[in-house]
């Protein structure tokens, strides 16, 4: 599958770890462009790779409403 967000692009191992994460959770362009929109910035992308990670978490739905907590600040 085509992606619209290269990971090439991604300049720091923490963008492309979450990249990889996320196309192997559901290998859809909406689901991973509109994560990596919300949580930007390494620190913002690693917190949702230790969550992904802590809770073993695998449902997009849940993970776009994760997405934007981090977003927003708040404490998961």
């Amino acid at each position: 599958m085509v992606f619209s967000i290269d990971r090439t692009k991604f300049k720091t191992e923490t963008g492309k770890q979450l990249y990889d994460l996320l196309t192997n959770i559901w290998a859809n362009d909406d689901f991973i462009v509109g994560i990596l929109s919300e949580v930007k910035g390494d620190e913002k992308r690693q917190r949702m790779i230790d969550l992904i990670a802590k809770d073993n978490i695998r449902d997009p739905e849940t993970l776009v409403l994760a997405a934007s907590d981090i977003a927003d600040g708040i404490e998961l």
